[in-house]
């Protein structure tokens, strides 16, 4: 079996795992040496609830190819808002609107507007905006792991 370098390793490849399959406005929070929980924090965001579904079951069908214990694995019944559990990463991937809440009546509320982002209403990045933001995509792992996934798809995901 497989195994990653280190977390850091793992939280570029699912970070680009959920670039690949239409995550938006994806963020690499960088706990390392900060928490004893875990090392990275990866927040995403997808138009539908099917695309974080996608992304869900993209990173977990990867991962399980390593030696990577999933812990927990909650939200992809209703696909609002998704976490993946590996120990030393944690994912959270977010619906940008969910229109059966929005039609039942039932959605967040902020300030003085009626929100249907549940990323935006439950703010994590601005929870731990006093932690380290990692650039995953400009790092070599990175671009050695797209081509990987590319080779693995029959083309080469870095556009060249």
């Amino acid at each position: 079996m497989k195994e990653f370098a280190d977390s850091k390793q793992m939280a570029v490849a699912a970070a680009v795992i959920a670039e690949e399959k239409k995550g938006k406005d994806i963020t690499v929070i960088d706990f390392t040496g900060k928490s004893v929980l875990y090392d990275y924090i990866i927040i995403t965001s997808a138009l539908t609830k099917i695309e974080t579904r996608a992304i869900a079951e993209a990173i977990d069908l990867y991962f399980k190819d390593f030696d990577t214990k999933r812990r927990i694995v909650q939200g992809t019944d209703s696909g609002v808002w998704i976490l993946l559990d590996y120990g030393s990463i944690v994912v959270h991937i977010f619906a940008e609107q969910d229109k059966d809440m929005m039609l039942r009546g039932l959605r967040p509320v902020t300030s003085d507007r009626v929100d249907t982002n549940y990323r935006t209403f439950y703010a994590l990045e601005e929870l731990w905006s006093d932690i380290p933001r990692l650039d995953f995509s400009s790092l070599s792992e990175a671009e050695e792991f797209r081509k990987s996934l590319g080779a693995s798809h029959g083309r080469d995901l870095t556009g060249d």
